[in-house]
């Protein structure tokens, strides 16, 4: 029997105990289902009673606690109109008691959580106006693991495990679908908002497992039907649930065999009842996704199962779970627990300033003042003065030619007008400024009126929201207080207004602006002003701003209460916070100036990239890291930038030299195909097509001559007979494996050896050749290569592939009969010359000289991950290329679609923001080219190890030169890093500091750190030193 203990009401906006109102249905319903978790109840019901909207209802559902929670229910329900508890006679589950709660809803839309977790302070307020403003079904926010010592950390990966912050149609299914339930944060079901009207829309289907007794899982249960009609998805970032991690839980079983058994059986039922509403729709291809999601699951469970029971038990369960499953084949992949690995400290500042915006600190503030630049709206620079740069090209048309720089006459305007400044004007207006211009150059007026106005309207169109200061200012609003802005700016305050309103800023309650209030903040004269104005105290006035000194110091000392929300260009260059404004620092070192490595396009990008990650000035970083494990920061920035100059340069290229055809080549040049196309314009006749081309399917042409054979493109050292007859199956004899060992092994080449010297490769090579080489096999296979070539590669094409030795494209060169140029990253400098001129095929490459990190990071950060050609055969008289079985495993999947995904975004929003500006133009230039690749070199050669935990247990495939399709992408990096360190030193260069990959004093003894440390990272060293000589001489 369900009991309700009181209805819902209608409350006012405010803080303590709700006072009750008429019965009027809320905008959300909370379900919390309570069984066993008395302990923890009261912050969970806090952090509901204290949520920033008022108008919800919270339904407690008591699914037949042992442990009294009840009775802490029930004070909460006397005391708080909104909350209602439903009382189970018996205990009926997790799935059970959720529909319980839902059923009993009256909001508009509905969430769920669970009685031992909490929620941010103002996470459904904010995920209820994006799904209002929106329309979206479901709206998604921020998972964060509090573990019972109390430390709170993000996984990075379950922060992207969706790619888009909107997806609409058919696109919320697919995406869901796609992922195959391997990222949980996805799936759970208590960091969601849910329109009412698609639950009751999925409410029909839950019904038969309603009557059962679900725990595990069953959040997957849920959400497959959600997400299958859900029509509309956001992701609300910066606020979410506190998940917090007890070894009681449900999930915690390992130690409790009779828990551990039943959460299987949950598991089991859970899928059965997915794949049959899936089968009920004649939704194939998502249930082949969810085939592999229950697969994934066995796996997990197989590993957990080993403390819980014994081998036979562990088959029985997992066949009930996956008949298709085996404990051999597919348990214990250490790729399982990926998606869980990195984890990143989070940071409370921002929740601290909502909560005291609430006044949930105790200290009552009824006026909220924000400054308006960097904390409620952002622009796409490192500094604003870049602002000034994008005007040049009309500066030179307003002025007709000249050759003075307008930011350096802008600057110094600026800084002439402060200076002649009366004393009774306490700050410039672009009046000023413009005076100042006129008064140095001597330019006309009229040049005088376009340029203020040209600058005025630069700044609107570069302007955009800061979400985090926005939604403070609405959070404000919400709470009833009086929301004031508060700026020093000389910008008159039409054109702020207009910006605030593109950037989503209404209804304010007092604007205070510097060049009309003829006052200052730095000084306080300012803040004085704004409180006399409005006839308050100092100290109700809570003061928000991106500049300690200016909004947080100055607002104190003029009695004010201040909160500091950081400029993300100012985390962004932080070295106590990221790693990211330093990548790539070293790579030119002694070479060039710092300037030349930070040109106007490269600082765009890093505001851009800062604004997009630390719009949030508290969003989890760390000092030792680049990226914080995230591969949506990766990607964006570092792959993001290298990406872009690449289609510039080869687009810049292509039009120099004629070039009307460029074929990329699988799978290095799916992505930069994409970019290219982003990037063309009218003026660019290249047309680009795809094709696939391996060291695989051209072996055929590679070993054509018997020369070729001793430059067969192998490490020859991991392969074996059998890899070695793996590998040239193309041209060897058809017959049974038996045979061919039985052959191999006869004439001394034990089967599964590997080869220890060269000679005995060469030796086997010759045997080959002699006894089980197939020629007519070997001529089939390369004139179906020659024909499929010939057709994708017509005269006047040109290619684009990464690079290096220049096989591939001699091989392509043999094929077609033809000299195709060719587009390189770069070159090994050797071969490739020697092999250019042999096949007279002309090279041009992007790097001059090889970079000196190279190989498996790159390709896997900029390759395609679909399966890779192994050769061709023909079909209906037509050649189509044959591609291997497997691609990546599914954490390599997710990461390169992750950093790929965002790379692209980053060159969308790049060209989005400044086409037609001289920031874009500007990367015509090869030297600005290769200074917006230092981050992405820098990435390769200097990861810092937080963020190589990204890397760890993702495979890249390597079957032709390395014999192995699963070589360990975080051991290649690191032994290539520091492979890279060692030449460099020798070289007498400086590199990596001691976090990145090549040193890691962590994992190294006192005497190799110390070397360590001296050889690599001196300063750390002399610091060490002094400490170490200081305590000895105490």
């Amino acid at each position: 029997m369900v009991e309700c203990t009181c209805q819902n009401r209608q409350v006012s906006l405010v803080f303590g105990w709700a006072e009750r109102r008429s019965a009027v249905a809320a905008t959300l319903s909370v379900v919390v289902p309570v069984y066993g978790t008395k302990r923890d109840l009261p912050a969970c019901l806090e952090s509901l009673r204290t949520q920033s909207l008022r108008d919800a209802e919270f339904l407690l559902v008591d699914d037949a606690s042992p442990d009294g929670a009840g009775a802490v229910l029930a004070e909460y329900a006397r005391r708080d109109s909104r909350f209602r508890v439903l009382t189970h006679s018996q205990n009926r589950g997790l799935f059970a008691a959720r529909m319980t709660g839902a059923d009993a809803a009256t909001g508009k839309y509905l969430a769920f959580l669970d009685s031992d977790d909490f929620v941010s302070v103002d996470f459904y307020r904010a995920a209820v106006a994006l799904a209002e403003e929106n329309d979206f079904d479901l709206v998604m926010g921020d998972t964060v693991w509090q573990r019972e010592n109390g430390d709170r950390f993000v996984r990075p990966v379950h922060a992207d495990c969706v790619l888009e912050d909107e997806l609409r149609g058919d696109a919320v299914r697919d995406a869901f679908f796609q992922q195959a339930m391997t990222c949980y944060s996805f799936h759970t079901i208590w960091n969601k908002v849910i329109r009412r009207d698609l639950w009751l829309r999925c409410a029909p289907y839950y019904a038969p497992l309603a009557k059962k007794h679900i725990v595990m899982t069953e959040d997957i249960a849920f959400s497959v039907v959600l997400y299958f009609f859900a029509q509309g998805f956001g992701r609300h970032r910066g606020d979410g649930v506190f998940y917090c991690e007890h070894p009681s839980s449900s999930t915690g079983a390992a130690g409790n065999p009779a828990k551990f058994r039943k959460n299987y059986a949950d598991i089991a039922q859970v899928f059965a009842f997915a794949d049959e509403f899936l089968h009920q729709q004649g939704a194939d291809q998502a249930r082949q996704q969810l085939q592999k999601a229950r697969k994934w699951y066995a796996r997990m469970w197989a590993e957990q199962a080993r403390k819980a029971a014994n081998q036979p038990e562990i088959s029985r369960l997992t066949a009930a779970l996956c008949p298709d499953f085996s404990l051999d084949e597919d348990a214990n992949l250490p790729e399982i627990f990926w998606f869980d690995q990195p984890m990143t400290p989070w940071r409370d500042g921002t929740e601290r300033i909502k909560r005291a915006i609430l006044g949930l600190d105790g200290i009552d503030r009824p006026v909220i003042s924000l400054d308006v630049f960097d904390t409620l709206i952002l622009r796409p620079f490192r500094t604003p003065t870049d602002l000034f740069h994008t005007l040049e090209g009309k500066w030179q048309r307003a002025a007709r030619r000249n050759m003075t720089s307008f930011a350096q006459a802008r600057t110094e305007a600026e800084s002439c007008a402060r200076a002649w400044l009366p004393e009774t004007q306490a700050d410039v207006t672009m009046w000023n400024i413009y005076s100042a211009m006129m008064q140095n150059l001597g330019v006309s007026d009229d040049c005088v009126g376009q340029m203020t106005y040209n600058e005025r309207e630069a700044e609107i169109h570069f302007c955009r929201p800061r979400k985090t200061g926005v939604q403070l200012f609405n959070l404000a609003k919400a709470a009833g207080k009086r929301v004031v802005l508060t700026s020093d700016m000389y910008l008159d305050a039409d054109t702020i207004r207009r910006m605030l309103e593109k950037c989503g800023v209404r209804g304010w309650d007092g604007f205070f602006l510097s060049n009309e209030q003829n006052a200052l903040k730095w000084n306080g004269a300012l803040y004085r002003k704004m409180t006399a104005q409005l006839g308050v105290k100092p100290d109700h006035v809570l003061h928000i701003g991106d500049n300690a000194k200016i909004d947080v110091e100055a607002a104190k000392k003029a009695g004010l209460r201040a909160m500091l929300l950081p400029r993300p260009a100012d985390v962004f260059m932080d070295a106590d916070c990221t790693q990211m404004a330093n990548l790539g620092h070293g790579c030119l070192a002694g070479f060039t100036t710092a300037d030349a490595m930070q040109p106007l396009a490269l600082r765009c990008a890093q505001g851009m990239a800062a604004n997009r990650f630390f719009d949030d000035g508290y969003a989890p970083a760390t000092a030792d890291s680049a990226f914080a494990a995230y591969p949506s920061r990766l990607g964006y920035y570092a792959v993001g930038t290298h990406l872009l100059a690449l289609a510039k340069w080869l687009l810049c290229r292509c039009r120099a030299d004629g070039v009307k055809r460029l074929v990329f080549l699988a799978r290095d040049g799916a992505l930069l195909r994409q970019a290219v196309e982003l990037l063309r314009t009218d003026a660019d006749a290249v047309e680009t097509d795809y094709i696939p081309a391996s060291r695989r399917c051209l072996l055929p042409a590679l070993m054509a001559n018997p020369t070729d054979w001793a430059a067969l493109p192998v490490r020859w050292t991991v392969y074996t007979p059998e890899k070695t007859l793996k590998l040239l199956s193309f041209c060897t004899l058809d017959a049974p494996e038996s045979e061919l060992r039985h052959q191999a092994e006869a004439a001394g080449f034990p089967w599964q050896s590997p080869f220890q010297e060269k000679t005995r490769w060469e030796s086997f090579l010759r045997f080959f050749r002699d006894k089980l080489y197939d020629g007519c096999r070997h001529q089939a296979a390369y004139s179906a290569a020659r024909a499929y070539y010939e057709e994708k590669l017509p005269e006047g094409a040109a290619c684009f592939d990464m690079g290096y030795s220049g096989r591939l494209q001699a091989a392509l060169c043999q094929l077609t009969q033809r000299a195709i140029p060719v587009y390189y990253v770069h070159a090994d400098g050797r071969n490739s010359e020697r092999l250019s001129a042999a096949y007279d095929f002309p090279v041009h490459c992007f790097y001059p000289m090889p970079p000196a990190m190279s190989g498996a990071f790159r390709e896997f950060l900029l390759s395609s991950d679909e399966p890779p050609c192994v050769g061709f055969e023909r079909q209906n008289a037509r050649v189509v290329p044959v591609y291997a079985q497997e691609g990546r495993n599914e954490a390599a999947h997710f990461l390169s679609t992750c950093v790929q995904h965002h790379a692209l975004q980053f060159v969308r929003d790049f060209h989005d923001t400044f086409a037609g500006t001289c920031v874009m133009q500007s990367l015509d230039n090869p030297g600005v080219q290769l200074a917006m690749s230092l981050p992405f070199e820098g990435a390769l050669r200097q990861l810092p190890e937080a963020d190589a935990e990204l890397l760890r247990n993702i495979p890249f495939e390597d079957m032709v030169f390395a014999g192995e399709d699963a070589l360990d992408l975080r051991t290649l990096v690191r032994d290539q890093s520091a492979e890279a360190a060692l030449a460099a030193h020798e070289m007498g260069a400086a590199d990596a500091p001691s976090r990145m990959i090549g040193f890691i004093p962590e994992q190294t003894g006192l005497v190799k750190r110390t070397i360590g440390f001296l050889l690599f990272d001196r300063e750390t060293f002399r610091k060490k030193l002094r400490k170490r000589m200081k305590r000895m001489s105490n």
